[in-house]
């Protein structure tokens, strides 16, 4: 099975994803001008007042941003200038988790800030570190801010890289040259002008709610900022017996919850509802579970149920990727729905307009966005590169009617 690292780059940000043979694991983005502190993201930062309770201190990271820090035995004074890390991103109306054994993480290595740390070998393998993002020693004049210098792509590579990477494929060639001294040499590199689009259908699963199971069944997925609930729905399994559609069933939702979990970036705590008839022996549904859910993290079965209720705990360190994608509709309440975040509908107009103009050299379009795509393309002053690639051949203009849409200039 070959395992692929997918990565794309517009005017309003970064995305990737890793698919193992044509299954979609796992799915990142970093957004332009998002200043929210992501996993992995060094800062320094200024102690504030202690939660005696918690055994946690408040600390300011600079740009009116706070994280918790976790302090157990060890003491700090007020006001007093440490280094720290993202541990865990801030969910919801939680702030960011925070540690003080603060490590540079990147693709191929992995350098702790302690005084003579030596470089590890990261999830790709070398020791190669470039200089131009090892962290400067001191913190600035204010005594917060971040202190890493990696790029946004560096970042995302870093989240998307496992040991079993065999290739990279970017949408261009000067993305992928971008990344060529973060990857070993051992690893195939492509261009493939299809990276937006299968990234988009990626990121439509990852917001779908029911995942078809082969054969008949699905699995319901519905998240919350609590926990996760899914629902093994048996469906129809025609010329099988009960006991064999069940068996057949639990095989097929099994092989299927892992992936379907990591591509949404789920963690915490997960209730899987599975079919009675499915459960006769709770040990060995947890050793299945076990088995099949281990390749994509820390994750623990603290019950099985013979009325077939499983209890999942997963670690977790990225809001989930239906936060960061989407909100809430404003004016919306009782169950508010959610729609696509405007970078990412301009990400996907963009890549999309891009080819069209590409594959027809003599067409003129009319694209219609979202008022809130329109002013942030606007902001970015995403037409420039492709007026200069393509020439002046389309007309931008607002829409309520949907995210946006292209068609033929009359």
């Amino acid at each position: 099975m070959t395992v692929q690292i997918l990565l794309d780059e517009t005017p309003f940000g970064v995305r990737g994803a890793v698919l193992e043979g044509e299954v979609p694991v796992k799915i990142l983005h970093a957004m332009k001008g998002d200043k929210a502190p992501r996993t992995g993201q060094l800062f320094w930062a200024k102690v504030g007042r202690r939660d005696a309770r918690m055994g946690s201190v408040i600390c300011d990271l600079g740009d009116h941003q706070e994280g918790i820090l976790l302090v157990k035995d060890r003491t700090y004074s007020e006001g007093q200038t440490i280094a720290v890390a993202i541990r865990r991103e801030g969910m919801g109306s939680k702030r960011p988790l925070l540690t003080d054994r603060p490590s540079l993480r990147l693709p191929a290595a992995t350098l702790s800030l302690a005084e003579g740390a030596k470089p590890q070998p990261g999830p790709l393998g070398s020791l190669n570190i470039p200089t131009e993002l090892l962290p400067p020693k001191a913190p600035p004049t204010s005594g917060r801010g971040r202190i890493d210098q990696v790029s946004p792509i560096a970042r995302l590579l870093t989240g998307l890289a496992v040991a079993s990477v065999q290739e990279v494929i970017a949408s261009n060639g000067s993305l992928l040259a971008s990344v060529n001294n973060l990857i070993p040499d051992s690893l195939a590199r492509s261009v493939s002008d299809q990276v937006p689009d299968i990234l988009n259908a990626m990121e439509d699963d990852a917001m779908a709610r029911i995942v078809g199971l082969d054969g008949g069944g699905a699995l319901i997925i519905d998240e919350t900022e609590a926990l996760t609930a899914v629902d093994v729905d048996l469906g129809a399994s025609a010329g099988q017996s009960k006991k064999g559609a069940d068996s057949a069933l639990l095989r097929r939702a099994l092989q299927s919850l892992g992936p379907a979990l990591s591509l949404r970036g789920i963690g915490g705590q997960v209730v899987v509802d599975l079919p009675r008839g499915a459960v006769r022996a709770p040990q060995m549904i947890r050793d299945q579970l076990t088995a099949v859910l281990k390749p994509f993290g820390l994750m623990s079965v603290p019950a099985v149920t013979k009325s077939g209720l499983v209890c999942l705990i997963f670690g977790q360190d990225r809001a989930p990727v239906r936060e960061h994608l989407t909100e809430e509709v404003e004016g919306a309440f009782v169950v508010p729905p959610r729609r696509y975040r405007a970078p990412v509908v301009a990400q996907r107009a963009y890549a999309s307009l891009n080819q069209m103009l590409q594959t027809n050299p003599s067409g003129r379009f009319n694209v219609d966005l979202r008022a809130d795509v329109l002013s942030l393309w606007e902001a970015s002053g995403a037409s420039a590169g492709l007026k200069k690639a393509h020439t002046d051949r389309f007309r931008l203009q607002s829409t309520d009617a949907s995210d946006f849409a292209i068609a033929w200039m009359s």
